[in-house]
């Protein structure tokens, strides 16, 4: 990625620089703003960092102007100050700023505001490409016009829930967080002070959601297909939710390596143990099984025993936004987009996802994935796959 740096001062531009370049950045870097407002004008850069106090014009000043720009839109922009006031920061996200992070600061905290700015960027990035693939693949200029008008409602909408909801969300988030770190609000304020916290965090991991299906759906989102132990990422992935007797794990003898991407693993894991575990009686067991199977494929298997799924859900479990009855019942929280990402990244490994399930007697959620790993499709990795090729047989 190729980001740009704007620093006055040697010693922190050279931190901030080596963070970004250790991460994969190649960086351009500006000692003030009207260097970078010069580069800016020739160039569009997906990341930029600012430090707020410059000679001259400061960095929000700086902002400003980037957003008037014809791809400024599109920049990811965070602010380094020293100023922490609510006050302050308020003004940094109005000029346009998308995050910030404040001095003095550590390399953890450096690098998880680093790894957010990048994910936005990388979102961006993603809408851009599809949108080009699909103006480029339609011959006619009517049908590119029509498919321009379909990535345009797209992308608004993605607009409106990675940007619209990320800026506020942003300020909620952050000025939660600090009035909480620092002890700024009255003892009998601070239960629904956690709570607007923990509804921002809710509200953040839904909009992520949302993106990484819409990304996983439009084909844009790679994956890294490699050896994987599929075993060790099933125990570790479900022990997040704790060990037995509630969470019981089986890994049958003799269960080979798999072509898999291991971080899509694991998120299959988390969403079928965490909706196991909605849908569950507390003092009951869920069962998490990984084995092999005749037709030269392994399945992961998650059990709980729950009330189980009328018939007629049954067949939309895995639809996103889909919610049972008994979701809205209980009011278990979640938008049902969970389920959605499990399919969708089974089918990118060429498997599959099922369901089934009694009345009374629980439910059984299974995703079967090839051994050998052996996909049609190429996308950047050795054993990568599209979507289209021919999924797993159960």
């Amino acid at each position: 990625m190729r980001s740009l740096l704007v620093e006055d001062d040697a010693f922190m531009g050279n931190v901030l620089e080596k963070a970004l370049r250790d991460r994969g950045h190649d960086v351009v870097r500006c000692q003030d703003a009207e260097c970078a407002w010069d580069v800016c004008q020739r160039e569009d850069f997906p990341l930029i960092l600012s430090d707020w106090m410059l000679p001259g014009m400061d960095g929000l000043e700086l902002c400003r102007r980037i957003r008037t720009l014809p791809g400024g839109s599109r920049s990811i922009i965070l602010i380094i100050t020293g100023l922490d006031s609510p006050e302050d920061l308020a003004v940094a996200l109005d000029a346009g700023a998308n995050d910030y992070l404040t001095k003095p600061f550590t390399p953890r905290l450096l690098q998880v505001r680093l790894a957010v700015v990048e994910r936005q960027a990388a979102e961006i990035a993603a809408r851009q490409a599809a949108e080009a693939a699909l103006v480029a693949a339609r011959a006619s200029a009517a049908e590119a016009a029509a498919w321009r008008e379909l990535i345009r409602q797209q992308q608004l909408m993605i607009n409106v829930i990675s940007h619209e909801l990320r800026t506020p969300l942003s300020s909620i988030f952050g000025f939660s967080e600090l009035l909480i770190e620092r002890d700024l609000v009255p003892p009998n304020l601070r239960t629904e002070l956690a709570a607007i916290h923990q509804g921002a965090i809710r509200l953040n991991n839904l909009v992520d959601s949302i993106v990484d299906l819409s990304l996983l759906e439009s084909g844009e989102a790679s994956l890294d297909h490699k050896p994987t132990d599929l075993g060790a990422v099933v125990r570790e992935s479900a022990a997040e939710f704790g060990g037995p007797p509630r969470i019981v794990t089986t890994v049958d003898p003799g269960v080979p390596m798999v072509i898999a991407d291991e971080v899509r693993m694991r998120q299959v894991v988390h969403h079928l143990v965490r909706n196991a575990l909605a849908f569950s009686p507390a003092d009951s067991t869920v069962a998490v099984r990984v084995q092999c199977r005749d037709e030269g494929t392994v399945a992961i298997e998650v059990s709980n025993l729950g009330d189980g799924i009328p018939p007629e859900e049954l067949a939309h479990v895995f639809e996103p936004l889909f919610r049972t009855e008994l979701a809205h019942k209980r009011a278990v929280q979640g938008p049902g987009i969970g389920l959605a990402l499990v399919r969708r990244i089974a089918e990118l490994h060429g498997g599959r996802a099922t369901a089934e399930s009694s009345l009374g007697l629980g439910a059984t959620f299974r995703v079967v994935l090839p051994i050998k790993g052996h996909f049609d499709g190429h996308r950047g990795a050795e054993h990568g796959r599209r979507a289209g090729d021919t999924p797993a047989k159960e």
